[in-house]
């Protein structure tokens, strides 16, 4: 793969994630609290969760732009240095998050961030197969 065609994938990878990870944390808050969105303040709580849940998994997509190291051959060459770049500052982050919130808020962010980590995977495993093809 060239470097242009790199970071044509990289970028809409990472743009295709963050849209694919903002529609199913959309979904899936709404799932998960649908109890309490009964009423209009419930609508109102289930909302502001929403817009939250969109604005933590900006956040890891803001972390996971250290994809673009992959631009580097010393990094694009070693699989372990290409999960570091998918994966090390968004999962810190989520650690962070987990260690940090108290025991309420835990269910959710899991809810939001391992959406997140899937789509991750999915991206990481195709780019991996795409550096494979010659």
């Amino acid at each position: 793969m060239t470097r242009i065609q790199t970071i044509e994938r990289l970028t809409k990878d990472l743009a295709l994630g963050l849209l694919i990870n903002a529609v199913a944390t959309v979904l899936l808050v709404h799932i998960f609290y649908s109890k309490i969105s009964a009423g209009f303040d419930g609508k109102q709580a289930v909302t502001l969760i929403s817009v939250l849940s969109i604005l933590w998994v900006l956040f890891l997509s803001v972390c996971s732009l250290t994809v673009f190291l992959n631009l580097y051959a010393a990094v694009r060459s070693n699989k372990f240095y290409i999960l570091l770049t998918y994966y090390l500052l968004p999962v810190i982050a989520a650690v962070i998050a987990l260690s940090i919130e108290d025991s309420e808020a835990t269910p959710l962010i899991l809810v939001v961030t391992i959406p997140f980590f899937i789509t991750q995977s999915y991206f990481c495993v195709r780019f991996i197969k795409a550096l494979e093809k010659p």
